[in-house]
């Protein structure tokens, strides 16, 4: 089972921590470029507005949890960095366990808070995230073939068209090509992270025909360019306290329906 990555921002607040701080819950690594590759990012209150400034679209990365360390902040800041997007505001010596229970807790109202499932009950919940993971496997099943559209998901899945487009709409806010297109997008961001595939062999495994269209949109959706991402996965190095450093790429985790 893949551990929780956490990085904490600027390379000098982890010189003087022990090699197996916040173990075993997460595996700490440096800062990289990809940074949404990246489940939890601490980010000293001191080096916020830095943090801010290299990492313009940090509140759009769904999965990842940003939380501020600081031990003596004025609630009127604390407030406002709420407001900004912070998951919380933590102790420089946050206990492991409740970091993570910090950021689980997060993931889940995220997830429900993109399901619309906000008043559902556990069942209700369950239930649903069963119908979408259903859906979800139908298109993955078929994730290279670039005639797989919504006609094809229709007939596959035994619903109408617009019992399947209501459903979806409801529960995610996509309408059936959205969620189509958005799949095969994480399908993409998968094979990049690999490191097995081009951008070119990604594309057509992905089900995109287009190079622009699957440029556009992977734009859109990522605020970065394809090829931005595969250089950045190339060329980041990321430290794992206590084993030096190492070219590899950040372990990828944009799971659309499972935080």
């Amino acid at each position: 089972m893949k551990q929780t990555t956490v990085i904490v921002y600027g390379s000098n607040v982890l010189e003087n921590k022990d090699k197996h701080w916040l173990s075993p819950q997460f595996e700490v690594v440096g800062t990289g470029k990809a940074l949404f590759a990246i489940d939890v990012v601490l980010v000293p209150y001191f080096l916020w507005d830095e943090f801010n400034k290299e990492y313009p679209r940090w509140f759009v990365l769904e999965e990842t949890s940003v939380f501020v360390l600081s031990d003596d902040l004025d609630t009127e800041i604390q407030v406002e960095l709420l407001q900004q997007g912070v998951i919380d505001i933590v102790s420089s010596h946050v206990a492991p366990i409740l970091l993570y229970t910090k950021h689980q807790s997060a993931m889940r109202l995220r997830q429900l808070s993109f399901m619309g499932t906000e008043e559902l009950s556990g069942s209700s919940v369950f239930m649903v995230t069963t119908w979408l993971e259903r859906v979800t496997a139908i298109i993955e099943e078929n994730i290279a073939d670039t005639e797989f559209n919504v006609q094809c998901l229709v007939q596959t899945s035994g619903m109408s068209r617009s019992v399947l487009y209501c459903k979806l709409k409801e529960l995610t806010g996509f309408s059936t090509s959205e969620f189509i297109r958005t799949i095969r997008l994480k399908h993409a961001v998968a094979l990049l992270r690999s490191g097995a595939c081009s951008i070119k062999e990604v594309r057509y495994k992905s089900g995109f025909n287009s190079a622009s269209y699957f440029t556009r949109c992977f734009k859109k959706q990522y605020g970065y360019l394809p090829s931005e991402y595969l250089k950045s996965m190339n060329t980041s190095i990321v430290r794992t306290l206590g084993t030096g450093y190492r070219d590899e790429p950040i372990p990828l985790k944009r799971q659309y329906i499972n935080a």
